[in-house]
């Protein structure tokens, strides 16, 4: 999901570079077409680049770093928009700085530096003028690259749900304790969890209701979740076999296809135990062992 939401933002800055070139190609003094929208691209991917950096950066070290009560805190939706904030003001100071040596280097002189502007303090202050001119721009690219994030881990999944006639996934006979951190989750966790994948410090829980990030270690959730109900098929995966559609072979890899249309990689290490697990077993209107 991850390299997913990376391909999204990108494209997202690739688009804006186009968009933009189409409209400034002509400000670019004495360079031709070709070179004007060479010149925006690396502009706008670099400074989506950077952006992205500095949140992902921003996801490792925060959490890590405060108490456990706050830590629990960081995966909310506020301190997401947080840790955003900070991504877009911490990346700002370093874009200015690269666009400012591209420019020189191409002959678009910034800093006012083609009006002889000398000494220091006068630099400074072209410097932080050309911060405040290039922060609105850069306000909106950060929060358009966030829309992926945002929908991708918030939003509940497409076909989480059940379809209609089916009944959701009982997990009664091996429910975790009253004391696993699934059960003492605040908010409470809704519907029944069908898949669960490892990101970083994160694990989103993807259940019969939506989905949701939770601040927790991996391989701890694993003890929490019901053996009976389904397995470990990836490093980063667990899954339902309620959520599970069919099994296909994509060269010599083995992928699941989740009822919500996503599929995940089975690793091979887990294959056996996977194909094993499925054969016998039909899931909906799929036979689960059927491998094409």
């Amino acid at each position: 999901m991850v390299r997913q939401e990376g391909t999204y933002q990108f494209a997202i800055a690739a688009l804006c570079g186009l968009l933009i070139a189409a409209s400034n190609a002509g400000h670019i003094g004495g360079t031709s077409l070709l070179a004007a929208y060479f010149y925006w691209l690396a502009r706008i991917l670099g400074e989506a680049a950077l952006f992205i950096a500095f949140r992902e950066l921003i996801d490792k070290v925060l959490p890590a770093s405060l108490p456990p009560g706050l830590a629990q805190a960081a995966g909310t939706g506020l301190a997401q928009a947080a840790g955003t904030g900070l991504a877009i003001m911490a990346s700002l100071v370093p874009f200015v700085l690269a666009v400012t040596a591209l420019d020189i280097v191409l002959g678009l002189p910034e800093l006012g530096l083609e009006a002889g502007v000398t000494g220091s303090s006068l630099k400074l202050a072209e410097f932080g003028l050309e911060l405040v001119y290039l922060f609105d721009n850069h306000l909106a690219l950060c929060l358009l690259l966030s829309m992926p994030r945002y929908i991708m881990r918030q939003a509940p999944v497409a076909g989480g749900l059940p379809a209609t006639g089916e009944t959701a996934p009982s997990f009664a006979d091996d429910a975790p304790s009253p004391d696993s951190f699934l059960t003492n989750l605040t908010p409470p966790l809704a519907g029944a969890v069908l898949w669960a994948e490892a990101q970083e410090h994160y694990v989103r829980l993807t259940t019969t209701a939506g989905n949701r990030m939770v601040l927790h270690r991996f391989s701890d959730l694993l003890r929490e979740l019901p053996e009976a109900e389904g397995l470990r098929v990836h490093r980063s995966h667990w899954v339902a076999f309620a959520a599970v559609s069919g099994a296909y072979r994509q060269g010599p890899n083995l992928r699941l296809k989740l009822r919500s249309g996503e599929t995940i990689p089975v690793s091979r290490s887990y294959r056996k135990t996977v194909e094993t697990a499925l054969a016998g077993r039909r899931i909906g209107d799929t036979a689960a062992n059927e491998v094409t």
